[in-house]
């Protein structure tokens, strides 16, 4: 399933509760991504599609990818292990997101565990000019029912638990998920995560100050 294409919107504009855990060889290194580099967003004006047309498309983006990831055999829980670190990986990748660069999979393709990933993030999040944002948990399903991938992510002694919000419902303190877990499916976050520790939203940061 890994080679199956989706079109990805992220060459546009846009200014228009386990998981199967690898053993992480090196930390995470922090790498800005340039404007002109593969992967991030085009200057402004490289587009004839309307705003419309561009959300349009970064929702099919995203929720074919969700689909995909929530049918894909591969992420099954089975013998004990969930998969959610490689699902929200194989998510991102489909919808565009340069996975290696930004803290989701390791340099030789496969993902961080579950809490690396969170850490990245976090990290990211606290750089003005990293990759990733961290917002509220209203403000990410305003994001995804953007097609603006989000991903939430809970820190947790032994596995933590990452997932994709879900576009298409109304904002609120307890978003829609893309769950790849002990089952998957589509939930409410509070349902995909356990009340042990908090959960952090991520969003790119570029697409998400471009998102009023």
């Amino acid at each position: 399933m890994d080679n199956l294409k989706t079109f990805s919107p992220y060459s546009l504009p846009y200014s228009l509760p386990l998981n199967m855990q690898k053993t992480q060889e090196k930390p995470f290194q922090y790498v800005m991504l340039p404007d002109n580099k593969e992967g991030a967003p085009p200057p402004a004006g490289d587009s004839t599609l309307s705003k419309e047309e561009l959300k349009k498309a970064r929702l099919k983006s995203l929720t074919d990818a969700q689909d995909k990831a929530l049918k894909n055999k591969r992420f099954k829980p089975r013998d004990g292990n969930t998969y959610c670190n490689e699902g929200v990986k194989y998510t991102l990748k489909q919808a565009g997101v340069p996975v290696k660069d930004t803290g989701i999979s390791h340099e030789k393709g496969y993902a961080y565990t579950a809490n690396s990933m969170s850490k990245n993030m976090a990290e990211s999040a606290k750089k003005e000019d990293g990759y990733w944002l961290e917002v509220q948990a209203n403000r990410a399903q305003e994001l995804a029912n953007e097609g603006i991938p989000v991903v939430g992510s809970q820190i947790n002694k032994g596995h933590g638990h990452v997932v994709t919000v879900r576009p298409g419902y109304e904002p609120s303190e307890n978003p829609m998920v893309n769950n790849i877990g002990t089952n998957n499916k589509i939930k409410r976050a509070d349902h995909a995560f356990n009340d042990d520790n908090p959960v952090h939203y991520y969003a790119p940061r570029t697409e998400a100050n471009s998102i009023k």
